[in-house]
C-alpha cells in the first residue's frame, strides 16, 4: 500500500478521535504497524505512548494527556464507538472530572477514573475507581465522558476530600448554575457526619461549606431565586439581604472566574436601595390595578352606543327641567291657595293665633 495511502486511512482515523490513532485501530484499518512506524518515522506522526500515536503540527490541546489517558484504557475500539455505550470503558471522575469542569482550586498529578472493572495500564499516571455506573451518571463534555458535577461532588464528599477544597468545588457549581441547592444538599446528606455534622444533615453541611468559601448563604438563595423566576415578596427579599456584607461577597468572588450572572447579582446587591425597590413593586401593582380597572372601562366604552346616550342624556334633563317647572307651579297654587283660604275664614291660621299680638293691631 502506497505511503498516501497509508496516511489517508491514519487521517480518517485521527479525525474521530483528537488527532490519535492506535496500532490496534490501524491494523483493523488494514495497516501495518510497520506502516504507523514509517508515518511517525517521517514526522507526521508522534509517538505518545506504547501503541498509541498523534499527528503532529496540531493546535495545542490542554486535555491532550487526559484524552490519552482515555484511548489507553480501550486502544482497540475507536473512540466513537465507545461514546455511544450505555457506559463506556471509563470514565473521568473525581479530581480529574472537578479540574475539566474548571471547579475548585484542587490539581491532581495523576487522572482519576471510574470504570466497571478493573483495567491495568503501564507507565500512565492513572488511579483507577472500580464502581458502579449508571447512564446518567456521565456525560460528554470537550469529547470527553466525565461524570456529572453532581456524581462528582458525590465521589469527592464519599472519598472525603479537604473540606476547604469540597467547598471551593461546591462554590463554583452553584455560582455557575450547574446544580441546585436543593440538589447539593441532598448530595452531602449521606457525607455530613464524617465532615463533623448530625447524621444525614446535608444542609448544615452545605451551610459551612459555603461559610468556608466566603460566600453568603444568602448570595447562594439569592441565586436560587433568580434562577427559578419565581416571585419573591418584599419581605422575604429584606430578609434575604439584610446584613450583606457587600465588600466581602465582591472580594471572595473576585478570586474566581465569575460568570456574568454571579457578577451582575452582585452589583444588584452592592447597590441595592430596599426601600426604593418595595416602593417601586408597590407602585408596580397600583399601577397593574389601575390599568386593569382603565380596561375594563374601555371594554365598557368600546360597545357604548354614545349617540343613543348623549340622547336619552338630553331627554332627561329635558325631563327634569319640566317637572322642576310643574313643581313651582305647584308651589306657587299652593300658596295662593292658603291666601285665599285665610281671606274667606276672617281668621288666621291655627299656627298664628299662639303668637303675641302686635301693638299694631290692639289699636
Amino acid at each position: 500500500m502506497a505511503q498516501d495511502s497509508s496516511a489517508s486511512i491514519v487521517a480518517e482515523i485521527c479525525a474521530d478521535q483528537w488527532g490519535f490513532v492506535t496500532t490496534s485501530q490501524a491494523r483493523s484499518a488494514g495497516l501495518t504497524a510497520h506502516q504507523v512506524k514509517r508515518l511517525a518515522d517521517r514526522g507526521a506522526l508522534e509517538r505518545m505512548h506504547y501503541g498509541i500515536y498523534r499527528m503532529t503540527r496540531l493546535p495545542d490541546d490542554p486535555h491532550t494527556n487526559t484524552r490519552l489517558a482515555w484511548i489507553a484504557l480501550d486502544p482497540a475500539t475507536p473512540a466513537w464507538q465507545r461514546l455511544e455505550e450505555e457506559v463506556p470503558t471509563g470514565v473521568l471522575s473525581h479530581q480529574s472530572a472537578a479540574n475539566l469542569y474548571g471547579l475548585g482550586d484542587i490539581r491532581s498529578d495523576y487522572i482519576e477514573i471510574s470504570a466497571l472493572k478493573r483495567i491495568r495500564i503501564k507507565d500512565l499516571d492513572i488511579h483507577i475507581h472500580i464502581t458502579q455506573l449508571r447512564r446518567d451518571d456521565w456525560e460528554i463534555v470537550d469529547g470527553i465522558p466525565v461524570t456529572t458535577v453532581a456524581r462528582t461532588i458525590a465521589d469527592l464528599a464519599a472519598e472525603r476530600i479537604d473540606g476547604g477544597h469540597l467547598a471551593s468545588i461546591v462554590r463554583d457549581a452553584l455560582e455557575r448554575d450547574l446544580i441546585t441547592t436543593a440538589q447539593v444538599e441532598t448530595i452531602l446528606a449521606p457525607h455530613a457526619f464524617n465532615y463533623g455534622h448530625p447524621l444525614n444533615d446535608g444542609a448544615a453541611l452545605l451551610k459551612h461549606l459555603i461559610a468556608e468559601s466566603g460566600v453568603s448563604d444568602n448570595v447562594v438563595k439569592l441565586a436560587d431565586l433568580s434562577r427559578t423566576g419565581v416571585y419573591v415578596n418584599p419581605e422575604t427579599l429584606q430578609a434575604l439581604t439584610a446584613n450583606l456584607d457587600t465588600m466581602a461577597i465582591t472580594r471572595a468572588l473576585a478570586a474566581v472566574d465569575m460568570t456574568d450572572a454571579v457578577k451582575q447579582l452582585v452589583n444588584t446587591i452592592n447597590t441595592l436601595d430596599m426601600n426604593t425597590a418595595i416602593k417601586n413593586m408597590n407602585s408596580t401593582y397600583a399601577a397593574l390595578d389601575i390599568a386593569k380597572t382603565i380596561k375594563k372601562i374601555q371594554d365598557a366604552s368600546a360597545a357604548l352606543d354614545t349617540t343613543a346616550t348623549i340622547r336619552a342624556i338630553a331627554e332627561s334633563a329635558n325631563t327634569a327641567s319640566q317637572m322642576t317647572e310643574a313643581m313651582k307651579r305647584i308651589a306657587d297654587s299652593s300658596a295662593r291657595l292658603k291666601t285665599t283660604a285665610i281671606t274667606a275664614s276672617g281668621r288666621p291660621p291655627a299656627s298664628s293665633a299662639r303668637r303675641p299680638a302686635r301693638k299694631s293691631e290692639s289699636r
